[in-house]
């Protein structure tokens, strides 16, 4: 019988660390000899020293839960302001109204992070003096604890009873390896094909019965737990009120109340909300230790990327879909509460979060798609699937639960106004169109008029015919000739046609040469691919120089990137980084490299997908960065790694636009550091500048120039405008 708990937190003499934080053993890296010690015993020295270790365990690993979870002997009444608590702190939690250690109980770590004016650093600071707080006095049996024998009984050696099925694979192994002995084959594997092809019949059948064998042949008393028993065995340890709260607050689609379950169980919330963290403690500790989840977990991190459906993972692993008695819950849903490498959120299972596979998504599609924000989805590789489940319908369904366009196989970035998705139409299309034959296309209402009146005024667009539209990019021009009549034909007959055929129809019509049709078929603006003449495509899998990449900048000894720190960074998660980064590195698919810093090597890898930085955290630690703010990662030419934090923007347009290139506010020369950091020759003219930032994406930089121009432009002699008056002759033209 466990011994239990009373509802008061008197504390009690002789408890471990592993007493007062029942979480610690399923990820503390620490040896079982020093969290097993007395908390009373520890010197200050030592108490100084495990209490951060366990605040950087708890940031890096326990982000979802609240305080009280992570330090559930924390006491409730303790008033902040006696702790010494840093400055920032204090003044933060005092603006959110927080005075009590039992206030502070009810917050999630990973809000704390999203405060404003409270930093990684502070953050540890705070949990590290809370830690101390709660190893003077703590109860040294836990009510939901699970007894040493019990966690020690759940990973003995299974015997497996030797009856007839076991003896009768004996015995079907035995016969195969006499005939590989009398044979002399000695080092190829048993069952080898071409070693069984000659043997005699009764040796093929035991390799056919082996081959053939499944779970269900195997008595079920000879098998191991399925998932679903091995949770509920672990649930089942725990005291029936503990298991109750947990069923009714981690376990639940609609969790109750603190207040909610403390009337419901005649006990304050403090006693409510330490129970919950004990039980979950316990709990997690039971799973990790158990070699079966443990194999389990690790083979699912290991087969399943950032991102993978829920329905293809339980295909792969059907077990997660048996309901755990005990919870009354799946399986899957009980494994999400416990660990916080990975969320699973509306059939999806994501790592580390949602928020992060929808920026990584972003990125793979920012990296691939053209000039007019058009993917192949094919191409993305966004999602991971089991060899059953079609990748491309699974990434399809990923992408329009993330709100993107889907058309023919192609996602659309850019859908915003009616230009840029009919630009995205016709890049997918490849041949000119109609404006109606485009909106039709649309995934929402609009009308030709609207489109047309948005193409003639957009110079990405170019009017080929009466009522036909392309790409300026293509150079389907008013021209006459052999060009002309190969487009019409292309137009026609859906953007491609077969060269013989092609050949007929124009010598049959035109009095020209096959061989003038041949040459201009494979000739600018159309390539003849497999015999087929079509439209010569864009290249849409060019790699962009850095030049080209949003957020990156050329420096006088390298280049600086600029992202926003967000709480997976302060997690210490890596994070994507710009294939021009690969390219400044030299780095390639599948390598990985380390580069100098002033705080240690830091890793940039090609591994996956996509190039990634390695964890920046130890950065935002030691200069106390907070969520939201922007920084710069810098790579030297001669390839040293730094980190610092960017000039916050203050609505003056030369300050800002100084500050989101990374340069000193006291700059003497604005312009010059301005053309060096788009990487451009000196004597670029300002207006190939506003367009080299605004073509790759650094609109608010663009924005900030023209604001300037007067102050910036060498070449100004008054107020001008960017913009260019149109043609009178094309006007003309129009009408």
């Amino acid at each position: 019988m466990l011994e239990m708990l009373d509802d008061s937190s008197s504390p009690r003499s002789g408890s471990t660390w592993l007493d007062v934080f029942p979480w610690l053993p399923a990820i503390a890296r620490s040896s079982d000899e020093e969290w097993n010690t007395p908390t009373e015993r520890a010197d200050e020295v030592t108490v100084g020293r495990l209490a951060g270790v366990i605040a950087e365990l708890a940031s890096e690993r326990l982000t979802h839960w609240t305080i009280g979870q992570i330090l559930p002997s924390l006491p409730p009444d303790v008033e902040l302001s006696a702790l010494d608590l840093p400055t920032r702190a204090a003044n933060s939690l005092s603006r959110h109204g927080i005075f009590t250690t039992g206030e502070l109980a009810n917050e999630y770590l990973g809000s704390l992070m999203g405060w404003r004016g409270i930093g990684a650093g502070t953050i540890n600071g705070v949990i590290a003096r809370l830690v101390r707080v709660s190893t003077t006095a703590s109860p040294s049996v836990l009510e939901s604890g699970v007894p040493a024998s019990a966690a020690a009984s759940a990973d003995t050696v299974r015997e497996l009873p030797d009856d007839h099925w076991l003896r009768a694979v004996r015995n079907d192994i035995a016969l195969i390896a006499d005939w590989c002995a009398l044979i002399g084959i000695d080092e190829k594997v048993l069952l080898d094909p071409s070693t069984l092809s000659t043997a005699p019949n009764e040796v093929r059948r035991a390799a056919e019965r082996l081959l053939t064998l499944r779970l269900n042949d195997i008595p079920a008393d000879a098998r191991a737990k399925s998932l679903s028993v091995v949770l509920d065995d672990a649930l089942a340890l725990l005291e029936p009120r503990a298991l109750e709260i947990l069923k009714l607050r981690l376990l639940s689609e609609a969790p109750m109340t603190l207040e909610d379950l403390g009337r419901k169980f005649g006990v304050t919330r403090e006693r409510v909300r330490q129970i919950e963290g004990k039980a979950r403690g316990a709990l997690l500790t039971a799973v990790s230790e158990s070699a079966g989840l443990a194999d389990v977990a690790e083979s699912i991190a290991s087969s399943t990327g950032t991102i993978r459906p829920l329905s293809d993972l339980i295909a792969a692993y059907p077990s997660l879909a048996e309901t755990v008695p005990s919870a009354d819950q799946p399986a899957w849903r009980v494994l999400d509460q416990l660990d916080d490498a990975y969320e699973i959120v509306d059939g999806w299972r994501v790592a580390p979060s949602m928020a992060a596979a929808e920026a990584a998504t972003l990125a793979i599609i920012t990296e691939s798609a053209d000039a007019y924000g058009v993917a192949r989805i094919s191409d993305l590789s966004v999602v991971t699937v089991g060899p059953d489940t079609d990748a491309d319908s699974a990434a399809e369904e990923w992408l329009t639960r993330c709100g993107y366009i889907i058309d023919s196989g192609f996602v659309l970035r850019h859908t915003g106004s009616v230009g840029d998705y009919g630009a995205a139409v016709l890049s997918i299309v490849g041949t000119p169109m109609t404006a109606q034959a485009i909106v039709e296309r649309f995934a929402f209402d609009r009308t030709a008029g609207s489109l047309r009146n948005a193409m003639s005024q957009d110079a990405r667009f170019e009017r080929v015919d009466r009522e036909l539209w392309g790409l300026k990019e293509w150079g389907l021009g008013s021209y006459g000739g052999i060009r002309a009549v190969i487009r019409e034909h292309l137009g026609v007959n859906g953007g491609e046609e077969r060269l013989d055929a092609l050949v007929e129809r124009i010598t049959g019509r035109y009095s020209v040469s096959a061989s003038s049709v041949i040459a201009y078929a494979n000739a600018a603006p159309f390539e003849t691919v497999d015999g087929t003449v079509r439209t010569m495509r864009a290249g849409r899998t060019a790699e962009k120089p850095p030049e080209r990449t949003r957020r990156l900048f050329r420096r006088a000894d390298g280049w600086a990137y600029r992202i926003t720190v967000s709480s997976d960074h302060l997690r210490g998660s890596g994070f994507v980084a710009p294939k021009a980064m690969a390219h400044v590195l030299g780095l390639g698919v599948g390598d990985s490299i380390q580069l100098d810093s002033r705080l240690g090597p830091q890793v940039i890898a090609w591994t996956g997908i996509q190039p990634s930085f390695g964890s920046i955290r130890r950065f935002l630690l030691d200069a106390d960065i907070e969520a939201n703010t922007d920084a710069f990662l810098t790579i030297s030419d001669d390839r040293v790694f730094d980190f610092a934090p960017a000039d916050a923007l203050i609505g003056e347009p030369a300050h800002d636009l100084l500050a989101l290139t990374g340069a000193p506010a006291d700059t003497e020369n604005a312009w010059q550091h301005l053309v060096h950091a788009a990487n451009q020759d000196p004597s670029t003219p300002f207006a190939s500048v506003v367009d080299v930032f605004r073509g790759r994406g650094d609109d608010d930089i663009a924005d900030l120039l023209i604001s300037l121009r007067d102050e910036l432009d060498p070449g100004t002699k008054g107020p001008s405008s960017l913009a260019k008056a149109p043609d009178v002759s094309y006007i003309m033209d129009l009408l």
